[in-house]
């Protein structure tokens, strides 16, 4: 039943991760770093660095995931072939690695600083977290895409949850 599960989780995960690569590839370097009045002046790049980001954070715990004390790089957010790449290279992880067990989550949630909690939680709990975390910044993206650059045609379901797509295919038929 579990491995049932991780499969479903690891595929959800490939699924919006070769989203975010189709459109990175229309997009274009040009498009992935200019600055964007709907976004408050940040890019779409800066979108796909966070998502990268989380992603890298998660794949590469030692058993404490604290997606606060990821690794921040410029250059996927400012270099889509970088971006491109590294997408790559984490969709090669996902397909090969098994999902480990137990670990720990880890934040800080304090205004100052220092205040550091712990919780349980899984890597499949984790993932399932990447992918909402992931369609979250997708639905910004598709606003500014459609607005700024309407020319791209975006993948059906693109920004768009699992249920979401589910509840809308079944209004559809009742039509």
């Amino acid at each position: 039943m579990q491995q049932a599960a991780n499969s479903i989780l690891t595929n959800a995960n490939l699924r919006v991760l070769h989203q975010l690569k189709t459109l990175a590839h229309y997009i274009k370097n040009e498009g992935y770093t200019q600055s964007l009045e709907l976004l408050g002046g940040n890019s779409i790049g800066k979108h796909y660095r966070h998502i990268i980001e989380f992603y890298q954070c998660l794949l590469g715990s030692q058993g404490v995931i604290n997606y606060d004390k990821r690794q921040r790089s410029l250059d996927l957010e400012n270099n889509v072939d970088f971006a491109l790449d590294t997408i790559n290279t984490i969709i090669a992880t996902l397909e090969k690695e098994p999902i480990a067990d137990d670990c720990d989550y880890e934040a800080d949630f304090s205004d100052d600083g220092g205040e550091n909690i712990k919780v349980k939680t899984s890597f499949a709990r984790e993932l399932a977290y990447n992918i909402e975390h992931t369609i979250h910044h997708m639905a910004i993206i598709q606003i500014v895409v459609r607005h700024y650059f309407p020319h791209v045609i975006l993948e059906e379901g693109f920004g768009i949850a699992a249920s979401t797509l589910r509840y809308q295919h079944q209004i559809s038929c009742a039509q």
